[in-house]
């Protein structure tokens, strides 16, 4: 099963985000979800085989 991408965001964020699937035309901030520590991605797109409990 793959992760729903989250709605475009209307307003840009203030914080070290995602951005996954940006446009300039229609969703210049892409996914505003927190970046996770040593990733280019947060938990939300993170693949499933990449997540692991510690």
């Amino acid at each position: 099963m793959t992760p729903s991408s989250p709605d475009p965001s209307p307003a840009p964020v203030f914080w070290p985000h995602c951005g996954r699937g940006a446009d300039p035309g229609a969703d210049p901030t892409g996914c505003p979800g927190i970046l996770l520590p040593e990733r280019l991605t947060c938990l939300a797109v993170l693949a499933v085989r990449n997540r692991v409990k510690r």
